[in-house]
């Protein structure tokens, strides 16, 4: 079953890419445009240099940098958002993009968000401390507990293993459902440890998706082919969040 919903999810891409680059491609244009602009307009003067690798520690505004970090962070996250709840929407409601923008849904955007934060503060946030008491030892100028890093993979490996189990929330939030965690947990609850293998299958994917850029180097053509495979990457996952959803909580059919 898991790989019927990896191949299902892959294949949504690619059956509806026309809708795909639709949805996605202008609004990751916009952000692109716009967090260039905040880098040679705001980040980059701040930093007392017209070159960050010339700039010295006297000469760094640093609030001004975090100001700016913060900034460009609220724009990624804005695309993000506007990109996941549009195709979240497009593939459960079929709701057709009307012109060169997706629909913008800002409450389904910040519910979206909340979701997305409580999922992150109850994984991955521990995940992060368990990571630095692992690391703290070589950075005192220690060595590390072999045991230690075993347990932290571990982790991470659950930590992707429950983002599956609870991704549900995130298609229910784009569509302005309410999908608690005990719910999603219950409804993925039929594919069990399964789960643990689309982690595995998205790791191969990603690599293979990788290859030819990492093979053509820092050229035109293969910073273009790193920038498709990330943004594939990208729509692969959404869609394997919007199958989850679709299978286990809408009880959809699986079509490969």
């Amino acid at each position: 079953m898991i790989w019927k919903l990896f191949v299902h999810a892959v294949s949504m891409v690619f059956r509806n890419i026309g809708p795909a680059l639709r949805l996605s491609v202008v609004p990751f244009v916009i952000g692109v445009v716009v967090a260039g602009a905040l880098f040679f307009m705001v980040i980059l003067p701040m930093s007392g240099s017209s070159s960050l690798e010339t700039a010295g520690p006297d000469t760094v505004n640093l609030p001004g940098l975090a100001l700016g970090a913060v900034i460009l962070l609220a724009v990624c996250t804005a695309v993000f958002l506007w990109v996941a709840v549009a195709w979240h929407r497009y593939v459960l409601l079929e709701e057709m993009p009307g012109g060169v923008l997706p629909p913008w849904h800002g409450r389904e955007m910040m519910r979206y968000l909340g979701r997305g934060l409580m999922i992150a503060a109850a994984l991955f946030i521990p995940l992060g401390i368990l990571i630095y008491i692992a690391i703290l030892p070589i950075i005192d100028g220690g060595s590390g507990s072999g045991m230690l890093y075993f347990l932290v993979v571990l982790a991470g490996l659950f930590a992707n293993y429950a983002f599956y189990r609870l991704c549900p929330m995130l298609p229910a939030a784009a569509l302005g459902r309410e999908l608690g965690f005990g719910q999603s947990w219950a409804a993925t609850a039929p594919a069990g440890a399964g789960l643990m293998l689309m982690i595995f299958f998205v790791w191969v994917l990603s690599i293979l998706l990788n290859i030819p850029g990492a093979i053509l180097g820092d050229n035109l053509v293969g910073t273009i082919l790193r920038l498709a495979a990330s943004w594939l990457m990208f729509m692969i996952n959404l869609s394997i969040m919007t199958t989850i959803y679709g299978h286990f909580v809408e009880e959809r059919d699986l079509v490969t």
